[in-house]
């Protein structure tokens, strides 16, 4: 399934979602939600599907913290490219909301800075897990 997202994002996406910049990183997420918005309004909930996993397997439990922001980042921006099609996708996901708790507190402690932002990436997450 990771294949099939890698297929979708393009390579130059994944390198600046796990950026050092947080600019890049919010730009990516922006790329990011242009191409679920696309992949949802096809019906494309496969695509979709692959592309959370992606985002979920190969960022957010990797122990580099740019890594893991990227990840947080990118899920919100699936979220919010979603709109009223989140809880659908994410549904099945409920599993993978809880795993991504311990990620996101330890990104929350690595800079008391960013708490804020993963406080509101936080939120937009786990309201779509239901």
């Amino acid at each position: 399934m990771a294949a099939d997202a890698l297929t979708i994002i393009p390579g130059a996406v994944l390198r600046n979602l796990s950026d050092k910049l947080h600019e890049k990183r919010k730009n990516t997420a922006l790329e990011i939600e242009r191409i679920v918005k696309q992949l949802a309004t096809a019906g494309e909930h496969e695509k979709i599907s692959a592309v959370i996993a992606l985002l979920t397997n190969d960022f957010t439990y990797l122990p580099q913290a740019n890594h893991r922001k990227g990840g947080l980042i990118g899920l919100a921006a699936v979220t919010v490219g979603l709109t009223s099609e989140a809880a659908q996708h994410l549904e099945d996901s409920t599993e993978a909301c809880n795993m991504l708790l311990p990620s996101i507190e330890i990104d929350m402690m690595d800079q008391e800075e960013i708490l804020m932002r993963n406080i509101a990436r936080l939120y937009i997450i786990l309201s779509s897990c239901g």
